[in-house]
């Protein structure tokens, strides 16, 4: 449960800047064939995306139901291995617990 909790939490938070970052990657990556290269800023990248999105905010958590149902379980089982892993370094080594 704390692995799918993190996860819904820390996607719940950082899913905004990771769609503005693919924006600007892939601005940049458009504006690499021309003369005058220009990066973009993270503000021309939010503008594009809501200008495209015709000013509804929901653009930015876009594609984050199948970002949960990939970071979710993946989370739970990188905390339930750590656990293990403790629990059998412990037992294995004494001098190793907290």
């Amino acid at each position: 449960m704390s692995g799918a909790f993190a996860a819904t939490a820390a996607w719940g938070v950082g899913y905004p800047f990771d769609i503005i970052k693919t924006r600007v990657q892939a601005l940049d990556s458009a504006a690499a064939g021309s003369l005058e290269r220009r990066s973009p800023s993270m503000m021309s990248a939010c503008r594009s995306l809501l200008r495209e999105a015709k000013g509804d905010y929901r653009v930015f958590y876009r594609g984050i139901g199948l970002k949960l149902m990939r970071a979710v379980p993946m989370n739970a089982l990188g905390f339930f291995v750590y656990e293990e892993v403790k629990k059998s370094i412990e037992a294995r080594w004494p001098a190793y617990r907290d």
